[in-house]
């Protein structure tokens, strides 16, 4: 789904002319890596989407498009396979690796749920690893309460920037509060540097 994130912020606190290395993590119809990468012509896009319906989407969308490399895969602490619990209907976009809890039914009227289904699932060191990417400058994440998850599979990579959801905290099993997510991102070397309504951009210390 899209996000409030802003281009700009990209320069205001990463000062570099260097290429930039970008992780779109649940990227729906790749309509953020699309904007990224007309927003920044020297940036390579790597998009993860872990629904089997959505990366259908996403396939046509990024086709033709050579600086974003779509993997069809849920991000995490472990490689291998994973629960996905795919979203449909007007909340298309809500799928997760965490079950749904009763409460987000309530909160988001017309929010469905396909039955659970194994799809792959990798960490994003391992992915760093195999395709020979020695940094990441920016992590957009958008992956419904998985984040702490996602962030240990991150190994010893620490991103310039990282911007994520940070709202799925009781609405998705074990998904971490703000506060949680501020904290453990602190424990990390990060700071805040932006809060949004749904999302928060965090910036290496």
């Amino acid at each position: 789904m899209a996000t409030e994130f802003k281009i700009e912020w990209l320069t205001k606190y990463y000062q570099s002319t260097a290429p930039l290395v970008i992780f779109d993590l649940g990227a729906y119809n790749g309509n953020e890596a699309l904007h990224f990468s007309k927003a920044l012509p020297n940036a390579t896009i790597y998009s993860f989407e872990a629904s089997p319906r959505n990366i259908q989407n996403c396939r046509r969308n990024l086709l033709n498009h050579p600086r974003i490399h779509l993997t069809h895969a849920a991000v995490s602490d472990l490689d291998g396979e994973l629960q996905f619990h795919d979203s449909v209907g007007p909340h298309d976009g809500s799928g997760s690796i965490l079950k749904p809890l009763p409460v987000i039914f309530t909160d988001y009227p017309g929010m469905q749920f396909n039955p659970p289904q194994k799809v792959a699932a990798i960490r994003l060191d391992t992915f760093c690893q195999q395709n020979k990417i020695p940094h990441v400058d920016f992590i957009h994440m958008d992956i419904q309460g998985a984040e702490k998850r996602t962030l240990l599979g991150l190994g010893s990579f620490r991103p310039r920037l990282i911007y994520m959801e940070t709202c799925a905290g009781g609405l998705y099993q074990d998904a971490q509060s703000k506060i949680a997510l501020d904290q453990f991102m602190d424990s990390l070397g990060y700071t805040v540097s932006e809060n949004l309504k749904y999302d928060t951009l965090y910036r290496r210390k």
